[in-house]
């Protein structure tokens, strides 16, 4: 099972359209796929016309109290499933503090998911966190966005600069530019 987080530190950058676009071709072409947003505000969840609500919210899942195969929800497009947002996800920072191994957590809730999908991908919201750095653990692939602006340059600087002080090697950087003209 590949891992791929739709991540950039700034928001409005396309995240929430890289991911959606990329499980949907990846379900077209045949391959098992998930899409887990993982952003309080719900695009994802919205395009798939899923309603954003999780039983018990982000501290049950965090907490182990239900496992993600009971919260995946099929969406109208064959072989792809997605895990919907919730509003508490605004507080999954807090809730991983209080939990052991934070930065591995999320890779620990996707991990029995492995024998049924080929490929998760993770909508993420913007800002560099508790959060993103379980995302950093947990992604095999990390799908950057970035619009040449000014200001998205200076947060793909300070991702990498990141990257590099915490020494993270265990997944590949993609960027790219998705709101431009070839």
């Amino acid at each position: 099972m590949q891992i791929l987080a739709s991540y950039n530190i700034k928001g409005g950058v396309g995240k929430t359209a890289t991911s959606v676009n990329l499980a949907f071709q990846g379900a077209h072409e045949g391959a098992r796929t998930l899409i887990w947003d993982l952003d309080p505000q719900g695009a994802a969840t919205f395009y798939f016309r899923v309603r954003p609500k999780i039983k018990g919210g982000s501290r049950a899942l965090l907490k182990g109290r239900h496992d993600l195969a009971d919260l995946i929800k099929a969406t109208d497009h064959e072989n792809l499933d997605l895990l919907p947002s919730d509003f508490s996800y605004r507080t999954m920072d807090l809730l991983l503090d209080d939990t052991k191994k934070p930065n591995e957590r999320l890779k620990l809730l996707l991990s029995p998911l492995a024998g049924e999908y080929d490929y998760v991908f993770l909508d993420c919201p913007p800002g560099l966190t508790l959060l993103s750095e379980s995302i950093f653990e947990a992604a095999n692939v990390l799908v950057v966005p970035v619009i040449p602006t000014s200001l998205s340059l200076r947060t793909l600087k300070q991702l990498v600069e990141f990257r590099r002080k915490k020494q993270l090697r265990n997944f590949k950087m993609l960027v790219f530019f998705p709101m431009t003209n070839p």
